[in-house]
């Protein structure tokens, strides 16, 4: 579960927090039009404590929000992986669709405007971009 959605922790120490909430409408998941058959979660959540440190994860369709003990602490684009070192300060963005993302990080009263493509990441120092990468993305061939 923490690979799509969920509160994962890192070996380094740092948390990652992905933001694929599983809202989208299927027919595994109910909206395929037969009567009776509900659709998906409009919104989902997702809690978990590391290192003394409660974190939850709200999400819809559209936008995922993080808190932290309780306080607001992240806002971020569905289809991005955002990572916080130990005090919570974002380190990295990934994207984990396979489309661009755009949109943007909040954190601390800040934003930060990001555009990413498919498996791209962007390292972060202070809200700020400090190194980019891209590996690409190969689409599934018919």
């Amino acid at each position: 579960m923490e690979r799509t959605f969920g509160v994962m922790p890192l070996s380094s120490g740092e948390v990652a927090f992905n933001g694929l909430a599983p809202t989208r409408l299927n027919p595994s998941h109910g909206g395929s039009g037969r009567p009776g058959v509900q659709a998906a979660a409009e919104a989902t959540a997702y809690s978990r404590t590391v290192a003394e440190v409660r974190y939850e994860l709200a999400a819809d369709d559209s936008e995922v929000m993080v808190s932290r003990n309780g306080a607001e602490h992240l806002r971020f684009p569905r289809g991005w992986r955002v990572t916080v070192d130990a005090a919570g300060a974002p380190t990295a963005v990934t994207c984990v669709t396979p489309r661009p993302v755009a949109g943007l990080l909040w954190w601390a009263g800040s934003t930060l405007e990001l555009s990413l493509a498919p498996n791209e990441s962007v390292e972060l120092e202070a809200l700020g971009v400090v190194a980019r990468t891209s590996p690409g993305f190969s689409p599934p061939q018919a």
